[in-house]
C-alpha cells in the first residue's frame, strides 16, 4: 500500500482518508511511519476516528467560539476520559416545585408538569423547563389545556401533550405546543386525534409513552390491566401516519434505534400469562399501506399493521413464572438529541445501548418478585439489519444466534421498572446504599464493547490473586454484577477512593432460574465507583454529562456534572 501513496501529497490523503470508515483509517496508519505520521499530525482525521468509534458526529453549525479541530477533539477526550475516572464537579442544588406530576430529564433541560388547579386530581395544565447547568430559575408556561401526559424537545422548541378526550375514551389528543410560549407550535401542521378500539381507564391506570425524534412523534396506548396497546408513529410536522403496529394482546414498549428503524419490545401471553419475550424491529422508510390516513385524524384500527422487519427471541419463561405488566425498556438520548461539550453540540447516529427492567413473579403461590435488568448492545443487532433478505417477509433470529453475545443480565434488589432513567447512551448510573456511611456509593457502567476495550484497565497486582478472581467470576457468574464495587471494598477491606473493573466475554453471567433453560450473556463492560460519595437521595439518573438526584421530600435536585 505504501508504494501506492509514494507520489500523493499528505494534503490529499488526509482528504482521501476522510471518506474512508475509522477503521480504515486505523488500518492504514499501520502500514508504514509515514502514513501512521499523516494520521497522528491531522487533527481532523483524529477526531473523526474518536467521533466514529464513539457512535458520536457532530452538529452541523453548532461550532461556538470559532473552536478548531484541536480544541473540539481535546475537549472530546477530555468528555470521555471524565466518565473513565468518574471525575465530577462539586453538585448544585436547584429548588423544585413540590407539586410535581412527572418529571422528564432532555438534553441537559428538566421539565416537569403541574396543576395551578387545586381542585384537579391528576391531569396538569402547566410545565417549567430549566437547564440543569442554569442558576436562573426554571421558566413556567401555561399550556391551551390540562393534559394527563407530556414530552419535550429543547431543541425544536417543542413539547406534545396528551390527554384522553371529554368527548370518548377510545379518543386521544394531543397538542403540539412551543415551550417558550404555551401556543401551537409553528411547524406543526395540526394538533392530533387518535381513536383506539379499545376503551382507556383513568389516567392513573392507563400508560402512555411519548417520544420525538426529529420530525416523528411516536405514542404508546395502552390498557395494562387488559394487556392491550398501540403504538403508532406519525411525522407531526406532514400530518401523516408512518407506522402502526397494532393493537396486540399483550404489553409493548418502544425506542427509536435511528433515523431508519423502530424497535418494540413485546411480551405476550402464553397460558393466560405474560410469557413470550421478543424484540421486534420495523422500518420507518416503508409503510407499505393503502390506508395510511393523513391530516389530524387516525382511527388505528383502520389502518394497516405494519410488518417488523426483524423478530429477535428471547429465553422462554418456565411454566410457573410470569412476567409482570409493569416493566421498562429505555434508552437516551433519541437520535439526533443534543449532548453538548464546550465548544460544540454532538449526537448519537445510533442508540448504543437498550435496557430493560423486568419483574418476575412465581404464579400461585406467595413469593418475593425478582427483578431484572437487561442491557442490549445494538451494534450485534446492526449485522442482522445489514445482512437480511431484501423481502418484506420477517426474518426471525432465536436467541442463541444474537442474545449471548449481544447482552448482558443481572438480578437487582430493588424495583426496576419506575420511570426514572438510569440509562444515557451506553452508560447506566446505579447508587447503592452504604449502611456503614452517612454517603452511599455512586456507580456508573458502561456497556459500549469498544469503550471496554479501549479502555481496559492494565493487569494489576490483583489480577494475580487467585481467591479475588475467584470472587469477581462468581459475581458475574450469579448475575449480581450491579452490586459487586461493594463485595470489592468489602475484600480489599480497605476505603478505597476508586474502584474500576472490566468485565469481559470470558466471563459470562448465567441466569438459572425462572427461565426454561440457563440463560447465557456475555456483552463486555466496564464499571468504575466512587464509594461514600453522594449523599443519601430518594432517585438518581443520568442525562448526557450529568448525574442527577431528586429528593421529592426537600423539594431539592442536586446536579453533579462532567469536570471536562
Amino acid at each position: 500500500m505504501a508504494s501506492c501513496f509514494e507520489s500523493i501529497s499528505n494534503e490529499v490523503i488526509v482528504k482521501i482518508l476522510h471518506c474512508c470508515r475509522y477503521k480504515e483509517v486505523l488500518r492504514f496508519a499501520m502500514t508504514c511511519k509515514r502514513h501512521n505520521n499523516v494520521v497522528a499530525n491531522s487533527a481532523s482525521l483524529r477526531l473523526q476516528v474518536e467521533l466514529e468509534a464513539s457512535n458520536l458526529e457532530m452538529i452541523s453549525g453548532s461550532h461556538r467560539g470559532g473552536a478548531g479541530y484541536v480544541k473540539i477533539l481535546e475537549e472530546l477526550q477530555s468528555y470521555q476520559k471524565a466518565w473513565l475516572n468518574l471525575k465530577l464537579k462539586e453538585p448544585t442544588f436547584q429548588a423544585i416545585r413540590g407539586d410535581i406530576l412527572k418529571w422528564e430529564h432532555r438534553e441537559a433541560y428538566c421539565a416537569a408538569s403541574y396543576s395551578t388547579n387545586s381542585y384537579s386530581s391528576s391531569n396538569a395544565d402547566s410545565i417549567q423547563v430549566g437547564h440543569l447547568d442554569s442558576l436562573d430559575p426554571p421558566k413556567s408556561v401555561t399550556m391551551p389545556s390540562d393534559f394527563e401526559d407530556f414530552t419535550v424537545d429543547p431543541g425544536q422548541d417543542l413539547v406534545a401533550l396528551l390527554r384522553i378526550s371529554s368527548r370518548a375514551r377510545k379518543l386521544l389528543e394531543i397538542k403540539l405546543c412551543s415551550i417558550a410560549t404555551g401556543l401551537a407550535h409553528p411547524l406543526a401542521l395540526d394538533n392530533l386525534l387518535i381513536e383506539v378500539d379499545f376503551e382507556l381507564p383513568s389516567a392513573r391506570v392507563s400508560a402512555f409513552t411519548l417520544d420525538i425524534m426529529g420530525d416523528r412523534l411516536a405514542i404508546k396506548i395502552s390498557h395494562p390491566a387488559i394487556h392491550r396497546y398501540e403504538i403508532i408513529v406519525w411525522n407531526w410536522k406532514l400530518g401523516k401516519l408512518l407506522l402502526r403496529t397494532g393493537s396486540s394482546i399483550g404489553v409493548g414498549d418502544f425506542v427509536f434505534l435511528d433515523n431508519l428503524n423502530f424497535v418494540v419490545l413485546s411480551i405476550k401471553p402464553d397460558q393466560g400469562y405474560l410469557r413470550l419475550i421478543t424484540l421486534l424491529i420495523y422500518s420507518l422508510s416503508s409503510y407499505p399501506s393503502d390506508t395510511t390516513p393523513s391530516g389530524a385524524y387516525a382511527r388505528a384500527s383502520q389502518s394497516d399493521c405494519a410488518q417488523p422487519i426483524l423478530e429477535l427471541d428471547f429465553p422462554r419463561v418456565e411454566g410457573h413464572t410470569q412476567v409482570l405488566y409493569d416493566y421498562l425498556f429505555e434508552s437516551d438520548p433519541s437520535p439526533g438529541r443534543a449532548i453538548h461539550i464546550p465548544s460544540v453540540g454532538i449526537v448519537q447516529r445510533t442508540v448504543p445501548t437498550l435496557g430493560i427492567g423486568m419483574t418476575l413473579r412465581p404464579i400461585g403461590v406467595r413469593a418475593n418478585p425478582m427483578f431484572l435488568r437487561i442491557f442490549i448492545d445494538t451494534r450485534h443487532l446492526s449485522r442482522f439489519l445489514s445482512d437480511r433478505p431484501k423481502t418484506n417477509n420477517t426474518v426471525n433470529v432465536p436467541w442463541d444466534k444474537w442474545g449471548p453475545e449481544a447482552s448482558r443480565w443481572f438480578w437487582c434488589d430493588d424495583d426496576v421498572t419506575h420511570g426514572m432513567r438510569w440509562t444515557s447512551g451506553s452508560r447506566f448510573v446505579s447508587v447503592r446504599r452504604n449502611s456503614e456511611s452517612a454517603l452511599d456509593d455512586l456507580s456508573v457502567f458502561d456497556f459500549d464493547p469498544q469503550s471496554t476495550a479501549r479502555h481496559a484497565e492494565k493487569p494489576g497486582a490483583h489480577s494475580g490473586i487467585r481467591s479475588y478472581m475467584e470472587m469477581i467470576r462468581s459475581i458475574v457468574s450469579e448475575g449480581k454484577g450491579l452490586s459487586m464495587a461493594r463485595k470489592i471494598s468489602d475484600f480489599w477491606g480497605s476505603d478505597l477512593p476508586l474502584l474500576m473493573e472490566t468485565i469481559d466475554d470470558s466471563m459470562p453471567t448465567v441466569i438459572k432460574e425462572s427461565f426454561e433453560y440457563p440463560v447465557e450473556s456475555r456483552l463486555p463492560y466496564r464499571f468504575i465507583t466512587r464509594p461514600r460519595f453522594v449523599p443519601k437521595h430518594m432517585d438518581w439518573l443520568i442525562d448526557g454529562s450529568h448525574i442527577i438526584a431528586i429528593d421529592d421530600k426537600s423539594e431539592k435536585m442536586l446536579v453533579y456534572k462532567l469536570q471536562i
